[in-house]
């Protein structure tokens, strides 16, 4: 939640990037060489194959990787769910905003329609512990390698449409204990980042000074336009 409040109410509003798509990716992913390619094809095209979806997949847990390649230029509409439609997952400012008037009430029935998912059928986004190291059904890299010549396709198309919703999953681990909930809604405020903005401040000239802490120690985000 932290990380979400600082990338879009901080790093978005400060530059601009409103209309902005970001994908969340964990050090344990690994990605294809065309899955920047398929993001900009589904957001581009995203009114006719799913106008009211507010999630994009790059990423899907797969049991077999028979028809992976038959699958590369297809996509699935689903009910968004979280273990199901978290690896590689992509939202942007509109869909955050319904996330975030959630936080007081951390659960799904605080949104008037449950979210929908635009999920590629050939997962771009690989979790190496299912796909080469805990389970060696798969490789990560040789997957992709062995499809080469069928990456970046040059269209996309809808081949199946979901409305059966899963069964919720019980709270997990520490979410069921109310210190984490309130730990939640502690991190759901950014402060304004215009104060510690290193261009900002540099472009007003008030970096001529060379003991300023705050020109010495900002780390910054970099958010690529899709």
């Amino acid at each position: 939640m932290l990380q979400m409040n600082y990338v879009f109410d901080g790093v978005l509003k400060q530059y601009g990037l409103t209309k902005a798509w970001v994908i969340l990716l964990e050090e344990d992913h690994y990605v294809s060489p065309d899955f920047l390619h398929v993001m900009r094809l589904i957001v581009n095209n995203k009114l006719e194959y799913c106008a009211e979806c507010q999630v994009i997949s790059l990423g899907l847990y797969l049991k077999r990787y028979n028809n992976f390649a038959e699958n590369l230029d297809r996509l699935g509409i689903h009910p968004w769910f979280s273990s199901k439609h978290n690896m590689g997952m992509a939202i942007n400012s509109s869909t955050w905003a319904l996330i975030k008037n959630c936080t007081k009430v951390l659960s799904t029935k605080c949104l008037p329609t449950r979210l929908r998912v635009i999920v590629v059928k050939a997962p771009r986004v690989l979790h190496v512990g299912d796909c080469g190291v805990h389970t060696h059904r798969c490789a990560a890299r040789e997957l992709f390698e062995n499809v080469a010549d069928s990456l970046f396709p040059e269209k996309m198309k809808v081949v199946e449409r979901m409305t059966r919703t899963m069964k919720p999953s019980k709270e997990n681990g520490g979410w069921g204990d109310t210190r984490d909930h309130e730990l939640c809604l502690n991190n759901s405020h950014v402060p304004d980042l215009a104060a510690y903005d290193f261009y900002l401040r540099s472009s007003a000239g008030a970096l001529n000074n060379n003991n300023s802490i705050a020109s010495r120690n900002v780390s910054h985000s970099v958010i690529v336009r899709l």
